[in-house]
């Protein structure tokens, strides 16, 4: 019994390590400054100005005061501009 659960649990971790494997070639870099930075970072810090824009705005809006859980939604909106410039800038 021991035997057939450790073996299930490999193959469960094989299968989900298995896409992370192709994807190793995906990551741009760019050069900047005699530095290799990846594409990745240039799109977190443009939706980390991104984020801190909207919630400026909200403020201003007196809507931010509304918001209920605001860690949870400025973090999903940084995350949806991170995706989304990332998707924009870097598909192939």
């Amino acid at each position: 019994m021991y035997h057939s659960r450790m073996h299930r649990s490999r193959v469960g971790i094989s299968l989900l390590m298995s896409p992370s494997l192709g994807m190793g070639g995906c990551d741009p870099l760019f050069d900047v400054g005699g530095a290799y930075l990846p594409g990745w970072l240039f799109a977190a810090l443009l939706a980390l100005g991104l984020t801190f824009l909207v919630r400026w705005i909200l403020v201003l809006c007196r809507v931010d005061e509304f918001l209920w859980l605001k860690s949870i939604a400025y973090i999903s909106l940084f995350t949806a501009f991170a995706l989304s410039l990332w998707f924009f800038f870097f598909r192939y």
